[in-house]
């Protein structure tokens, strides 16, 4: 697939590109109605010379916006839905970045690193926090406190019952 270089769209590659988007849903995102690669991204073919070649279907939303691309940035899906082509949930930004941003699980530790306080609004310091080995997560003690504390009443219930 290529990357940077699409060039200008032709009337019928227009038309055929608009055909392929959905109408705004309630969120704003403006699904890709025609081919998807199995990662979720919409890819489109144009013809280039008398060759065909895919893109992926953001980029080209990105180009008929009237927006540059510029080399080595990548467009990151703000509303991180991987169908939508509406510019306005689309942002350039380097690799690193949308990296950061993902759901996957290295992007999900380094935010919990960054965490102060637990759910329930309890600072994580030394003597309030331990790691759980079995799911590889810091823990309150505090809530772990509370809730050791309604499952022995919960128990007392239900031998009382």
């Amino acid at each position: 697939m290529k990357n940077l270089k699409i060039g200008a769209l032709s009337e019928s590659e227009l038309a055929r590109f608009k055909a392929k988007a959905d109408r705004p849903g309630l969120t704003g995102c403006v699904n890709w109605l025609g081919t998807h690669r199995p990662q979720g991204y919409g890819v489109f073919a144009m013809k280039r010379g008398n060759k065909w070649q895919t893109y992926y279907s953001h980029r080209v939303a990105w180009i008929i916006a009237g927006r540059p691309l510029e080399s080595g940035k990548v467009i990151d899906h703000l509303c991180r839905n991987r169908s939508c082509i509406n510019p306005d949930h689309l942002e350039l930004v380097l690799q690193s970045v949308n990296i950061g941003r993902g759901n996957h699980a290295a992007s999900q530790a380094r935010r919990a690193e960054k965490r102060t306080h637990c759910v329930h609004g309890h600072k994580y310091t030394k003597d309030n926090t331990y790691m759980c080995i079995k799911r590889n997560v810091r823990q309150c003690r505090e809530c772990g406190r509370k809730r050791a504390l309604a499952r022995y009443h919960q128990k007392k219930e239900a031998l009382n019952a």
